[in-house]
């Protein structure tokens, strides 16, 4: 008697083919809704959790009776103006935590899209991951969910790229034009976007010195570089010049970004080595340090680096047969990848620009995606249902907490903490009664206690003011935080300048990344309220 056999389904190579030729026939229809799952997400984060300082300080900054003094004020900050007179005049149709973070999320979503449409020359497919990337990764996340310039400087820069090879390919004067802009308005919104306007204008020679471009083009090529040196003098003689003696800069190269900068007795090997992993494992996880006891850590930093290595090295050797080589020369496009990351290390190394972990380096971003994206698909043969599971693996790997998060968790920094630290506050110190805060908490605190209030100047010395019902007594702004070496120090200062009575009823609040030692406050015998881990109110006597 014949046994009977139990056939398992699988599927035909022919089904698989007709999958992959759906897909790659929908890309663009995948792109779109990608982008609006990210908005949507987006919308869902900005909406959901509290101002941190740095929000509440460029809030503050352009919160003026007129934009010439929005203007004024921005120049104690270490950003170009442009986004300054955009949140001016967008907070004037509201002062919401998402009114004020909208323009990121919407210039966070267009700059995916132009990325996309930038990357298509790679093939639709690794535009595909690209986008994915751009859209889901927490550095992007955060970059276009916060009152911060980065998605506006990431938008432009990704517009730059974008019309600057639709010149080439179209031999435009008019597209020039529009890269020569979009670069301008770059320039104008983040300082680090002279390393990629650097590395795009070495491009364009290369390319142009290949006979890629007509004459009337390259009048155009030189207007754009005409306009980024009248803004480089203009920001120069109006700004730069005047905060690069700046104390601000000072704490910056020897205090929080230290590591960031090369410094004297180094390893020059060492140090490329150390910022540019830092720099990759920030770009895609918003985590600052590497942790060397912690596999999963290391492993994402050695995967991101081996993919963008796998997907810059076919275009070098000139032998990938995805683009046509009337479209784009392989390997002009292949260094265009990897320049900005040399022109930062180059910037790192004379203590110009911090290179590594943080913020700083968000405009590698489109170039560092467009690598790893195209080491995806040489490593997937451009299969796009791999390519599509390796990019959606490596953005659940990134938001994985991989190490202690170097910023606020989403869960703390969620709106119901800070408002029932609100709650508490006016239910709990008197009309008049003084909150003490260090200057990080200070910013956070004026934008919910007393949202009418501005910053004109630095504010370099201790002072008592008026916010709302109550009086807040904060540090001066080189103090961002208390310490416990600081904290007895400047109260006692404070009670001695303000005329408080010993004994008196104070209140301390913190609202910030970093937090007072508890055992600091037992000695005042404080009594603490919690809310979550970076949110407290403390009540106690003055010394």
């Amino acid at each position: 008697m014949a046994e009977s056999v139990v056939s398992i389904p699988v599927t035909s190579l022919p089904e698989r083919q007709d999958i992959e030729s759906w897909l790659e026939s929908h890309v663009g229809l995948l792109a779109i809704v990608a982008l609006l799952a990210g908005f949507i997400v987006r919308i869902s984060v900005a909406r959901g959790r509290y101002l941190v300082a740095d929000e509440a300080l460029d809030y503050l900054l352009v919160n003026q009776p007129s934009a010439f003094e929005a203007y004024r004020a921005s120049l104690t900050n270490a950003h170009p103006p442009l986004y300054y007179f955009v949140l001016y005049y967008w907070r004037l149709l509201g002062t919401s935590e998402l009114m004020l973070r909208l323009p990121s999320v919407i210039a966070g979503t267009l700059m995916h899209w132009f990325a996309f449409l930038w990357l298509k020359r790679l093939g639709r497919p690794t535009a595909f991951i690209a986008l994915l990337l751009l859209t889901f990764t927490p550095a992007l996340m955060a970059f276009s969910t916060e009152i911060r310039p980065y998605a506006l400087l990431l938008l432009f820069l990704t517009a730059a790229l974008w019309s600057l090879d639709r010149a080439f390919d179209k031999n435009s004067a008019r597209e020039m034009l529009l890269f020569g802009l979009f670069l301008c308005l770059a320039l104008f919104t983040q300082y680090s976007a002279i390393w990629a306007a650097r590395a795009m204008g070495i491009y364009a020679l290369v390319k142009i010195l290949s006979g890629d471009l007509k004459k009337l083009g390259m009048f155009a090529w030189a207007a754009s570089q005409v306009c980024a040196v009248v803004v480089l003098g203009f920001l120069w003689m109006t700004h730069i010049s005047k905060m690069y003696h700046d104390a601000i800069r000072s704490v910056a190269e020897n205090g929080w970004l230290r590591s960031e900068y090369f410094q004297a007795g180094e390893n020059v090997f060492h140090f490329w080595l150390r910022s540019a992993a830092h720099a990759f494992f920030y770009l895609l996880t918003r985590q600052t340090e590497i942790s060397l006891r912690t596999f999963s850590s290391v492993a994402i930093v050695i995967a991101i680096i081996v993919l963008f290595v796998f997907g810059v090295a076919p275009l070098l050797a000139n032998r990938d047969a995805r683009i046509s080589s009337k479209v784009l020369c392989w390997r002009t496009f292949g260094v265009l990848l990897i320049l900005p990351f040399a022109i930062g290390y180059a910037g790192a190394l004379l203590r110009l620009y911090p290179y590594g972990g943080s913020r700083h380096v968000a405009y590698l971003a489109p170039f560092a995606v467009a690598g790893i994206a195209s080491g995806i698909a040489w490593l997937s043969r451009k299969a796009i249902w791999a390519e599509t599971i390796i990019a959606v693996a490596l953005v659940i790997a990134c938001t994985h907490r991989v190490e202690p998060l170097s910023y606020i968790s989403p869960a703390d920094q969620a709106r119901e903490r800070m408002a029932q630290a609100l709650e508490y506050v006016h239910k709990s110190v008197s009309v008049g009664g003084v909150i003490v805060v260090d200057y990080n908490s200070s910013l956070v605190l004026r934008y919910y206690l007393c949202p009418d209030s501005a910053i004109r100047t630095f504010e370099d010395q201790i002072s008592q003011f008026g916010c709302g019902p109550f009086e807040m007594a904060r540090t001066r702004g080189y103090d961002w935080a208390f310490t416990s070496e600081n904290f007895e120090p400047i109260l006692a200062e404070m009670e001695k300048r303000f005329g408080w009575q010993r004994g008196q009823m104070i209140w301390l609040a913190q609202a910030a990344e970093m937090r007072l030692d508890p055992k600091v406050l037992a000695r005042f015998g404080a009594e603490s309220k919690e809310f979550g881990l970076n949110v407290s109110v403390a009540r106690l006597r003055a010394p």
